[in-house]
């Protein structure tokens, strides 16, 4: 569902790539027009490769630009720099409570509110097959599992705190 006051929203697939870097795959849409079955006929998101190191973010491609945004970028290069951020700390999280290895796919939501402030939504792991969650009982992060077209999913869902589901 669509969080109140949404000025953008999008989904992440991050890895770490063949050349033992960051790497995550972002297509974002302004406000809360769903990037998956968008209410605006032809409507396109930005869709923006970004790799980088353990530390900085190295490259920015982007690969489709929105055209709901008259030539402005869905994000901002600052805004693309601390997503980056999130998206390696929750990854490096995700792998340790999954007991993944750098093989694994995440698929990161995530929303940007109404201040600019990057909140994530949820993170899982990409798999045909169940992953095993074995959690760390000092983190006390809560896990679920669902069933999603006949794939067993898991994940670790994040509290958002002051946002409102509508």
């Amino acid at each position: 569902p669509a969080f109140a006051d949404e000025s953008a929203n999008g989904v992440a697939l991050v890895k770490i790539n063949g050349a033992r870097k960051f790497e995550a795959n972002i297509v974002v849409q302004t406000e809360d027009i769903s990037i998956t079955n968008p209410q605006i006929p032809n409507a396109v998101p930005d869709q923006v490769l970004l790799v980088g190191d353990e530390y900085n973010l190295q490259d920015v491609k982007f690969t489709s630009h929105s055209n709901l945004t008259t030539g402005k970028d869905v994000l901002s290069a600052p805004q693309l720099d601390d997503l980056y951020y999130q998206l390696k700390e929750i990854y490096h999280a995700m792998t340790k409570a999954h007991h993944t290895d750098g093989e694994t796919i995440y698929d990161i939501e995530f929303i940007v509110d109404r201040s600019g402030e990057i909140l994530l939504k949820q993170a899982r792991p990409l798999s045909s097959g169940r992953v095993p969650i074995q959690p760390d009982p000092d983190e006390g992060k809560p896990t679920f599992d669902y069933q999603l077209n006949n794939h067993q999913w898991n994940s670790l869902v994040f509290h958002l705190g002051a946002a409102q589901l509508t």
